[in-house]
């Protein structure tokens, strides 16, 4: 940090380059070295620093919710509103600072909550700002929903959702959710992690396509590594799905071990999270852009036979 520390010493380099060149380091994760540079260098780059908050251990929420939460602070009231767009709440307790600074942070587009331990199941009944967010994707464990809430799914934390990721670890919990699936009517992509054996994973794949909404453009079906061995029980469903015999959408994921011909996208869990964060070595290329990709490959061999069949009949004309 050498160099950015010495900026004020160019006053003839460009405002807008040097603004860029400290915002591109702040986004490769120098942003707190950065905003130490200047006054001037700490405006430009805090929108940055704080686009991506990731709340995994209680120092970082204590942390931030003093931030956040500081009546003396320099930012504009409605800072964290504007620049929060990816909010990560997992592993730890969520106390009243938390749902303060969740109520702040109004402008969140990606949401993930993932295991909060205890509190699972009573998160959404005493976090009202969790409910008040209209995020437009969400990662989340089914059990933070529990029997009796299905009024959640009316609130603006599911209405805008086009693309939801969710983590079922059992029967239970795929219930209660497939019953609340049709109102979301956003949902364009939706991820189903089974952290359960299934006994049929096409029957499942077909069930919750059929519980979406007409707007459901991509289907990932998470299933354990064993399944796709041939001699696996499960594996003829699989493959079944691979290949788009049980709908177009439908596209088999694995996180659990790696066969040597998978019939699936792989994406380890720290993958996954990565791939929510923005934090991937490749983001354009997430799980929901290798879905996208193979089901787009899917219907370019459609219309290539459809193609070949027409060229065929006409020959005979």
């Amino acid at each position: 940090m050498k160099v950015l520390s010495d900026y004020d010493r160019f006053p003839e380099l460009p405002e807008d380059i040097g603004r860029t060149v400290f915002e591109l380091a702040a986004e490769n994760g120098d942003g707190p070295s950065c905003a130490l540079v200047s006054k001037r260098v700490r405006f430009w780059v805090e929108p940055k620093i704080y686009h991506r908050v990731m709340l995994r251990r209680v120092a970082v929420a204590d942390l931030f919710c003093r931030t956040l939460l500081d009546a003396e602070t320099h930012k504009p009231p409605e800072f964290f509103a504007t620049h929060v767009k990816v909010f990560i709440l997992a592993y730890i307790n969520v106390n009243e600072k938390i749902a303060a600074a969740l109520k702040k942070c109004r402008g969140v587009r990606t949401l993930l909550i993932w295991d909060l331990g205890s509190e699972m199941q009573e998160i959404f009944g005493s976090t009202e700002s969790l409910l008040s967010l209209n995020p437009t994707g969400i990662s989340i464990c089914g059990q933070m929903i529990a029997e009796g809430q299905d009024g959640i799914f009316h609130h603006p934390i599911f209405r805008n959702v086009t693309h939801l990721d969710l983590a079922c670890f059992d029967e239970d919990d795929l219930r209660r959710w497939g019953k609340n699936l049709s109102q979301l009517k956003c949902l364009t992509h939706f991820s189903l992690d089974l952290r359960y054996r299934s006994s049929s994973p096409a029957q499942m794949a077909r069930e919750a396509l059929c519980l979406c909404a007409s707007e459901l453009r991509i289907f990932i079906i998470w299933c354990y590594g064993d399944h796709f061995f041939e001699s696996h029980i499960s594996f003829g469903d699989v493959k079944a799905i691979w290949e788009g015999e049980v709908d177009m959408r439908a596209v088999t994921g694995c996180m659990h071990g790696r066969p040597a011909e998978l019939l699936a996208i792989f994406r380890d869990s720290g993958d996954i999270f990565r791939d929510w964060a923005g934090t991937s070595v490749d983001p354009e290329n997430d799980f929901w852009a290798q879905a996208e990709a193979v089901v787009q490959g899917r219907r370019q061999r459609l219309e290539q036979v459809g193609i070949t069949t027409s060229h065929v009949i006409l020959s005979f004309n």
